[in-house]
């Protein structure tokens, strides 16, 4: 059976310096209240996933698709889609017929008389901005809430890890990984632990400043797992770490990784709001709410990004975006322009991303004259090598003209450099995620390949890091300088975190938090910015646990300047940055061809 990924979580770290999304799930405009969903007895988990050797035959998708996505199939009146699988369950309150049900958490309190999510009264609101937000300094702040009065009943001790005074949440810290370290360390891309507390504090401090916890302190506590590795995973281990975090009896657990998804229902199971693991499938949160939650796109919307741009711009033509000669095995001699389109996509074995990956293949299956081919991999970088030359025989035997590496950020080192030892030379289709649109990162595949690389990127366009989100409220904590480079990544999840807990309302339970991310209207986005290229589209909602929500067109030029550092090598966004939602992409693959 393969091995979980190793190099997955080195994500999370490269993620943080260039991570200037500042993203939390607040918004300006008014939205319709979605009614309270009735907290659940039990959470239900799917099946502990379980990785394959061989990629499937065509797959329905896991979900029905969200408005405005591709769709290949309709569901039965009796459930099933038409390939005989269940679809989504039409209600958050609805398990999925395929999840398996684990012990139940400790049931939720029951609520005090009233709604629990009713705004305080109106009050001071002197410290608000005026559009209603509750504070200027950033972008992504939550929205207005008059402050609370000294001594008001906020209900005490409603949930776990909450009393009349204080919020505990804990900061899960898993064992650093020595050579991750010697390798991310040189380009400021590893915090120390003494870096991470530091700005643990300072987030701390700025929330409970310019948020409202009415009459209550949020208390951040970082939880060391030293028996947890960063890698090689160790999924018993970090378990129990997880079940010992729990013993602490905090409200709520962030842990900022895109892994150990088994992990997460830990705390599930104890009836624990986490936040972490994104692109994860979006059964992972919606299947366990009202507990799951993350700032970053899931895996299902990421797909559904993915087949949307490929049907509307690719699906049915030649390959006019590859090399010169995708490869001389192919009819016409593989030359650009005469080799009709097929999709590769190779992802890693493991459940949370085979999922997306058969979700893509069934979506473009749907709209394209051939079937996608799809491989997987086993995350082991020792293998690597070995491993990108497997996948690139198979996409050269399938003819495969447009490879989609739904991957870590280190796969592709070894499969653009697999592929042009082979003078394969396809398009180089950009999934969107996994920071493969990261500038540093394209820097480090093979020059020949990223001159063919065009897409989805779900990135914003960068600002220097003096001026992000981390930087600011570093500063506004008392301390000087900027914020840590890796600290834009934590950054993202304390906002998020506070702004959860000031939506949620004075009666802090999972269930008003749910019912408070329900309602929240949209924060960003091309129209509600203004046509402002930094600010993504953060979105929650029924059946939405996850907040990135749209995406803009780039290419990669290895002749211009990045914003990140100013250094040749950089994804040019087309359209002056433009950012699409589902059901908005444009007709038209307008990317420059590269002349070789």
């Amino acid at each position: 059976m393969p091995v979980l990924r190793r190099y997955w979580p080195l994500l999370a770290f490269l993620v943080a310096q260039v991570l200037i999304i500042r993203l939390a799930p607040s918004r300006s405009v008014a939205g319709p209240v979605v009614a309270p969903l009735p907290p659940v007895a039990g959470p239900t988990l799917s099946p502990t996933p379980t990785a394959r050797a061989t990629p499937t035959p065509t797959i329905a998708p896991s979900v029905s698709p969200r408005p405005g996505s591709p769709s290949p199939t309709a569901p039965s009146p009796s459930g099933t889609s038409t390939t005989g699988l269940p679809t989504e369950p039409t209600s958050p309150d609805e398990p999925s017929p395929t999840d398996a049900s684990p012990p139940p958490p400790s049931p939720i309190p029951p609520s005090p008389t009233g709604d629990p999510t009713v705004a305080p009264p109106p009050g001071d609101t002197s410290h608000c901005t005026d559009d209603g937000m509750q504070t200027g300094l950033i972008y992504y702040a939550p929205r207005c809430a008059p402050a609370w009065d000294d001594g008001a009943d906020n209900g005490g001790a409603t949930y776990r890890g909450v009393t009349a005074d204080t919020i505990t949440v804990l900061v899960f810290r898993e064992a650093k990984n020595e050579i991750v370290s010697t390798i991310l360390e040189p380009e400021g891309l590893r915090a120390t632990r003494e870096q991470e507390v530091a700005f643990m504090d300072a987030a701390e401090i700025f929330l409970n400043t310019h948020y409202e916890f009415f009459g209550r302190t949020l208390d951040l506590v970082m939880f060391d797992a030293p028996s947890c590795p960063e890698t090689t995973p160790d999924v018993p281990a970090c378990k129990e770490a997880a079940r010992e975090a729990a013993a602490q009896d905090p409200f709520a657990v962030l842990w900022m990784v895109p892994s150990y998804p088994e992990v997460f229902d830990e705390w599930v199971r104890e009836g624990i709001i986490s936040v972490g693991g994104w692109h994860f499938d979006d059964s992972y949160f919606t299947g366990r709410r009202p507990y799951r939650y993350d700032p970053f796109m899931d895996g299902t919307q990421t797909a559904d990004f993915i087949a949307e741009y490929y049907c509307t711009k690719m699906a049915n033509q030649m390959a006019t975006h590859s090399g010169a000669v995708i490869h001389s095995s192919y009819p016409n001699g593989g030359a650009r322009g005469q080799v009709p389109r097929r999709v590769g996509i190779v992802t890693p074995d493991l459940e949370a991303n085979i999922l997306a990956a058969e979700r893509v293949k069934s979506l473009i299956a749907a709209c394209d004259a051939t079937e996608p081919v799809v491989v997987g991999y086993d995350p082991d970088p020792t293998r690597g090598a070995q491993q990108a030359g497997a996948n690139t025989t198979a996409f050269i035997d399938a003819q495969v003209t447009t490879v989609i590496c739904m991957c870590d950020p280190i796969a592709p080192v070894f499969r653009t450099n697999n592929m042009t030892r082979n003078a394969y030379f396809p398009e180089f289709l950009l999934p969107g995620s996994g920071l493969l649109d990261y500038d540093k990162l394209g820097r480090l595949y093979d020059r020949q390949q990223m001159a063919h690389a065009f897409g989805p990127s779900h990135l914003n366009q960068p600002v220097d890091h003096s001026e992000s989100d981390a930087s600011i409220a570093w500063n506004e904590a008392g301390n000087s300088g900027d914020a840590c480079g890796a600290c834009n990544l934590p950054w993202t999840y304390y906002q998020l975190l506070g702004a959860m807990l000031q939506s949620a309302g004075p009666n802090l339970t999972p269930a008003t938090v749910e019912q408070g991310m329900l309602n929240l209207p949209d924060r960003g986005g091309w129209a509600e910015s203004g046509g402002d290229p930094r600010r993504p589209l953060s979105r929650y909602g029924v059946g939405d646990y996850t907040g990135i929500s749209d995406m803009r067109e780039v290419y990669w030029d290895a002749n211009a300047t990045s914003r990140l550092d100013g250094r040749p090598g950089a994804y040019v966004p087309m359209n002056d940055g433009t950012r699409y939602e589902h059901g908005q992409i444009p007709a038209g693959l307008d990317v420059p061809v590269a002349p070789s």
